[in-house]
Order: C-alpha cells, then structure tokens, then sequence
C-alpha cells in the first residue's frame, strides 16, 4: 500500500527533521517526490525479523514517559501488585510497539516495562492476558 504524499504541518516539518533537511528556496523539499520515491523502494513482501526494534522508533518518539528508557524489558501485570497501568505508560506502550499491545495493556491492566540498559533489552513479545 502507498504512502499518502499530503502532510499536515507539524507531520510535514518533523519529517524534515529525521531526515535533517534545511530550508533552500531554491530546492523546496516536495513529500510527492520523496513519496514517490520512497513508494518505488518498499519490498512487496515483508518478513517479521524485518519488524523494527522499539529502541529503533523510540528515537524518534521522545515525547513520552521515561525517554531514556528506549529498551524493551518485558510485561508487569498490575493486577498480580494491585496497581493501576498509569497513562503515560499506555502512551508510551502505543508509541513504541503497537495499538494492539496499548489495548491489551488497557484492557488487561498490563504495564509495559522498559529499561535505558542495552543488555537488559529483551526481544518483544505479545502481553498475555
């Protein structure tokens, strides 16, 4: 499936600074060409060790609970400690990995837990609830 070339503004400027464009006047950056562009090169299959790192998003989502907890370090069930899954954490949890994993979180009262340590990162999983 495509991207869609349109932007809104704030989309529009963030994009320019992951790929650290500067304003030229006489070279505006267009999203329909670099779309286009991009469109060409996605692969028409995919394959799950392909899947993305949450620490490899997370740089790029610093607007969230703990930003220097880049690292997946697994689940805490807060039924099991009698706690609430905090809202930042959903958020974060919806950021990083998945709407899926935020609505189970949501619904099953599951914490995603995360680390700013490398080598304690963990490989992702689904919550179980």
């Amino acid at each position: 499936m495509p991207i869609k070339s349109c932007l809104n503004s704030s989309d529009y400027t963030q994009l320019c600074k992951i790929l650290n464009l500067k304003y030229d006047p006489n070279n505006p950056f267009k999203t329909s060409i670099f779309f286009d562009e991009f469109n060409k090169q996605l692969p028409n299959i995919t394959h799950t060790y392909s899947t993305p790192l949450p620490q490899t998003i997370a740089v790029y989502r610093s607007n969230v609970d703990e930003p220097e907890k880049i690292y997946f370090l697994g689940w805490l069930d807060n039924n099991k400690t009698g706690h609430v899954v905090s809202l930042d954490n959903l958020l974060k949890t919806k950021k990083l990995l998945s709407n899926k994993a935020y609505e189970r979180c949501k619904k099953g009262n599951i914490s995603s837990r995360w680390t700013d340590k490398s080598h304690l990162a963990k490989n992702y999983f689904e919550p179980t609830t």
